[in-house]
């Protein structure tokens, strides 16, 4: 109960900051889901939740104005038997889901103005471990762009055959930043200056 009401006071906090009234499922405008493409975002079922249900959520809340999204499909730390949990339960979902949602977006003319990133934490080891899973591998990881004026198919940067490191230009966190500042728009070289003193966006010099 005390965690459900400290959640419930920051939800105000933050729906007062940004000037948004209180959204909830039943609360967004039902003109905005027409039967087609429900049925395309179909919930779909997966440990910890349904990742169609939240793509169809964040589509919904694009709609109305919501400026950041975030959709959550965790249990993608397979330190043991990967193979049948990403089989079964991982990736035929993330992948239904996250091209319904692009799609979507894209038939409704909102996916040129909308950035998607599909992304985790890190990448996995290349090679297999004792228990048939993958550990945490900081050298390499893949992450998806989708709208935003981002070209389609491109493919930028390259691992050797085993994906264990780069073996074109690396690219790091801070070159994944620049490219979603610039695509909002945001000069990472401008001087912003807080109580805490100046400060950039990017500590980098062009």
């Amino acid at each position: 109960p005390a965690l459900r009401q400290q959640n419930l006071r920051f939800t105000k906090l933050l729906n007062d900051l940004f000037g948004l009234e209180s959204l909830t499922w039943h609360s967004l405008p039902p003109v905005l889901e027409p039967k087609p493409e429900f049925t395309t975002l179909e919930p779909v079922p997966v440990k910890g939740g349904r990742s169609g249900q939240c793509t169809l959520m964040a589509r919904r809340l694009v709609e109305v104005g919501c400026r950041f999204i975030g959709v959550d499909h965790g249990s993608w730390d397979t330190h043991f038997t990967c193979f049948p949990r990403l089989e079964n339960d991982r990736i035929p979902h993330a992948d239904r889901a996250f091209a319904a949602l692009v799609t979507d977006l894209e038939e409704r003319g909102l996916l040129e103005t909308t950035l998607v990133i599909m992304m985790g934490e890190m990448g996995r080891t290349p090679r297999i471990n004792k228990q048939a899973g993958r550990d945490h591998w900081s050298k390499a990881q893949s992450v998806l762009f989708a709208g935003a004026g981002m070209v389609p198919g491109r493919v930028v940067g390259a691992t050797n055959k085993y994906a264990e490191h780069p073996v074109t230009q690396p690219y790091g966190v801070e070159d994944l930043l620049e490219t979603v500042y610039y695509l909002m728009g945001i000069d990472t070289q401008k001087t912003f200056y807080t109580p805490a003193g100046p400060s950039r966006f990017s500590q980098r010099d062009r």
